[in-house]
Parts: C-alpha cells; sequence; structure tokens
C-alpha cells in the first residue's frame, strides 16, 4: 500500500502593518482613558483644595466675629454693671481702661480676620452672584471697623490719658462715649448676622 503524500502548507506570517493596525486604536483608547482619569484627579484635588480654603476662611470668619461679639457682651452687660455698682471712680475706671486695653488688640485681629476672609469668599462667589444679605453684611461690617477706630483713636486714648493723670470726672465721660459706640457696634454686628441669616 502507498503512502499517501502530506500536504504541504506553507505559514505566510501576517504583514506587520496590519497588525499595527489593530493595535493601534486600543493604545489609543487606553491613553485616553489614562489621560481622562488623570484630569478627573486632578479636578477632585482641585475641589477638594478649594472647598478646604473655603472650610479654613469660614472658620476664621466666625472665630472673629465670636470673639468680638462676645467681647462686647461681656463688657457692656456682665462686667461694667457689676463694676459701677460696687467699685468707686478711682478703682473702677483705671480696671475698665486696662480690660480694653487686653481686649481691643483682640479686636484688631478680628477685624483683620473678617475683613481678610469675608472679602476672599465675596470674591469667591462674585459680587454679582453673592447673596444680598452678604452685601449687607459687609457694609455693615466695614462701618463697625470704622466705629472701632474712633473709639480706639479717639475716647478710649483719652479714657487712658485721663486714668494716668487721675482726672476721674473726663475718665468718666469718655468711658460713656467709649460704651455709646459700643452698643451701636453690639447692635450693627447682630443685625449683620440676621442679613446672612435670612436675607439670600
Amino acid at each position: 500500500m502507498l503512502l499517501r503524500k502530506a500536504p504541504h502548507y506553507t505559514y505566510k506570517p501576517a504583514p506587520l502593518s496590519s497588525a499595527f493596525h489593530q493595535i493601534a486604536p486600543k493604545a489609543s483608547l487606553i491613553q485616553a482613558s489614562e489621560a481622562k482619569i488623570q484630569h478627573n484627579a486632578q479636578n477632585t484635588c482641585s475641589i477638594r483644595k478649594h472647598f478646604m480654603v473655603y472650610i479654613f476662611s469660614k472658620f476664621l470668619h466666625l472665630a472673629g466675629a465670636i470673639t468680638w461679639i462676645g467681647g462686647m457682651t461681656f463688657m457692656l452687660w456682665i462686667l461694667r454693671p457689676v463694676v459701677t455698682a460696687q467699685l468707686q471712680p478711682p478703682q473702677r475706671l483705671p480696671l475698665m481702661a486696662g480690660v480694653m486695653g487686653r481686649f481691643f488688640p483682640l479686636v484688631w485681629l478680628s477685624i483683620a480676620a473678617l475683613l481678610i476672609t469675608g472679602t476672599g469668599m465675596l470674591m469667591a462667589v462674585g459680587m454679582k452672584a453673592a447673596p444680598i444679605g452678604w452685601h449687607l453684611m459687609f457694609g455693615i461690617g466695614l462701618l463697625m471697623f470704622a466705629l472701632f477706630g474712633h473709639v480706639y483713636f479717639g475716647p478710649f486714648k483719652r479714657l487712658k490719658q485721663a486714668v494716668t493723670a487721675s482726672d476721674w470726672p473726663e475718665a468718666g465721660r469718655r468711658l460713656g462715649q467709649i460704651q455709646a459706640i459700643v452698643k451701636a457696634n453690639f447692635v450693627l454686628g447682630w443685625l449683620a448676622i440676621a442679613a446672612v441669616l435670612f436675607l439670600h
């Protein structure tokens, strides 16, 4: 019996150009996907960074407001009535001047925090897009800053001079001026808070 000759098969590799054309679109898709993932990661980091800056700014803003309004509350409604009832002018007026001398530097720090953070948050939102309550709070805040500057460089300065000279009638008059302006700032502070809460 004769053996049949096995058929002869010739291997012909596919052209390299054809293989490249098959792989190239897949590589392009992979690169596009990686670029999209990287872009999304960068956007997420940017959003998180801006959110943290906003939260920190808001914290400083609230800390400044609490320090200032809390201090005014203590001085007007707690400290001054007690010392007026229990101490004579030679003891009361130096005490009040000393308390304000320690409190007013904190007010300057509060003003700096309020002005910087308030302006920053307002600019971040945009003047046109910001609620009307924000604009009112900003305007009221500027008025409060001006009133405090008048207190610090006017009646408070003269109060310290009168206390040093033991001029108690003059010191009492200057303390009354300070009290009147601080009461006005106290009311303005709460009006600013109400504007932000209720006017959107």
